[in-house]
């Protein structure tokens, strides 16, 4: 008999999406739309009563430095015949070999620890991640991630790659996780049934903003090589090193001494270290060769114009430009985060010593009309509403506790972030003084059994 015919298709009133892209409709961020609504309404000079932004881990500081050389860059690339031809969809020898000079310039000490074969480029890192993803593990299979970690790590490996995150409780967020905590959270994986495919370390850490010692990447590594687990090791940050105490940062091709392992893949870009969101041009660093063959095929959705890429390797290879934008850079960052801490010191509010990244992670958790997420929901919504600023709330971040916000320091001038900080105080001195109250408790939807609204809760005042 002739096979069933196949079940028709949905109905129209599914906009004709698949299942994959209705679950691409959920926002990307739990925070967006304020980030979205404060985009039409900034703060600046003209518009002092605008909205802050202290949610989006980029570097707006040195731009005019960063305009001034791609200018020039593009009149090299845009002179050379590979601008305007197919190549290898890894990327071109030019852009690629910047990179691994650059990494062991600046990162290795010098040694020659990365190679030009082992980089695969792709439109920014969370294409890079993608790829990854979809090319080293299986549909369904877990990534463990220490927590807290950057926000979009889930949508980065749920949306097209079907993985599942499963966040590592770290009992020691300065210090990183341990092989005690690798493996608990391994066995609840597989106490519900999930299989693990690979561990994602982000070092320096996102959104802690410390550096981890080389023996917590060591073991590390050496838990996740006894399960057979695949390690990716988001480096993103290893040029914004702005402190001086703590833990030195030292990447794990340094402690490898190179890419030998088929195991290990580097994730990094161009977005943070050079202040080049916008640009969309990320690497993957890896020994495997069948990694990097299979990238090479889906790269083709995914690739840098070449261009880019000729712009790129001829900024990354002018040490001299490189070396003075890196220190500007990185004094740029420390001068806003003492702008930062200062604040919280005033305002008594804890922090992490941050040695790198461009973000704050503080404890606001005493402010909250209640210790849960609905309160923190709370805290966040009186920041925007009434201080008129955003920052990254910790649940988006996977904390263990409700309270932790990350505060961005590099994506305002620090003017504004000056202002920024003065409507902090404020609000957190308000709370302080004059306590909380519900707005309209009765008449509105959103609120928690308490009585604390999800959106729009206020405090006491004029």
């Amino acid at each position: 008999p002739p096979p069933p015919p196949p079940p028709p298709r949905p109905s129209a009133s599914t906009s004709y999406l698949s299942t994959r892209g209705r679950k691409a409709l959920q926002p990307i961020l739990s925070y967006f739309d304020m980030f979205i609504t404060s985009l039409s309404d900034l703060a600046g000079a003209d518009n002092p009563d605008g909205k802050i932004p202290f949610c989006v881990a980029e570097n707006k500081l040195t731009q005019p430095r960063l305009e001034e050389r791609f200018c020039a860059a593009a009149k090299v690339a845009f002179g050379q015949h590979e601008a305007y031809e197919y190549n290898d969809m890894t990327g071109l020898s030019q852009m690629k070999n910047a990179v691994a000079r650059l990494w062991n310039r600046k990162v290795c000490g010098g040694s020659e620890l990365a190679r030009e074969t082992d980089v695969v480029c792709g439109a920014g890192a969370a294409a890079v991640l993608n790829n990854t993803f979809t090319c080293a593990l299986e549909v369904g299979e877990s990534v463990l991630i220490p927590a807290p970690y950057y926000a979009a790590f889930e949508n980065d490996m749920e949306v097209l790659s079907g993985l599942k995150p499963r966040k590592v409780v770290v009992g020691d967020i300065v210090k990183g996780p341990t092989r005690e905590e690798w493996e608990l959270a391994f066995q609840q994986a597989q106490l519900e049934g999930r299989r693990v495919g690979a561990i994602l370390i982000t070092n320096p850490n996102n959104p802690v903003g410390v550096c981890y010692h080389r023996s917590i990447v060591e073991e590390s590594l050496k838990w996740a090589r006894e399960r057979n687990l695949f390690i990716i090791v988001d480096e993103i940050y290893a040029l914004s090193v702005h402190g001086s105490g703590g833990e030195k940062f030292t990447s794990v091709i340094e402690i490898e001494r190179g890419l030998v392992n088929d195991d290990l893949a580097v994730v990094w870009a161009m977005s943070k270290d050079f202040g080049g969101s916008g640009l969309r041009a990320g690497v993957l660093m890896t020994g495997n060769k069948k990694l990097k063959q299979a990238m090479s095929n889906i790269s083709v959705f995914t690739g840098v114009s070449h261009p880019m890429q000729l712009m790129i390797a001829d900024v990354l290879s002018d040490d001299s430009w490189v070396d003075d934008y890196l220190e500007y850079s990185n004094s740029q960052l420390r001068k806003c985060y003492d702008v930062v801490t200062s604040t919280l010191d005033e305002i008594d509010v804890p922090y992490i010593e941050a040695k790198a990244g461009m973000f704050v992670w503080a404890d606001f958790s005493s402010l909250l009309p209640e210790n849960t997420w609905e309160g923190e929901e709370g805290f966040t919504s009186v920041c925007f509403e009434e201080g008129g600023f955003v920052m990254t709330p910790g649940q988006a971040q996977r904390a263990e506790k409700p309270g932790w916000f990350r505060i961005c320091i590099g994506w305002n001038s620090i003017e504004v972030l000056q202002v920024g900080m003065e409507r902090l105080a404020n609000v957190c001195t308000n709370i302080r003084l004059r306590g909380w109250v519900d707005l309209e408790v009765e008449e509105r939807e959103d609120v928690t059994p308490s009585g604390v609204r999800r959106r729009g809760s206020s405090f006491i005042g004029d």
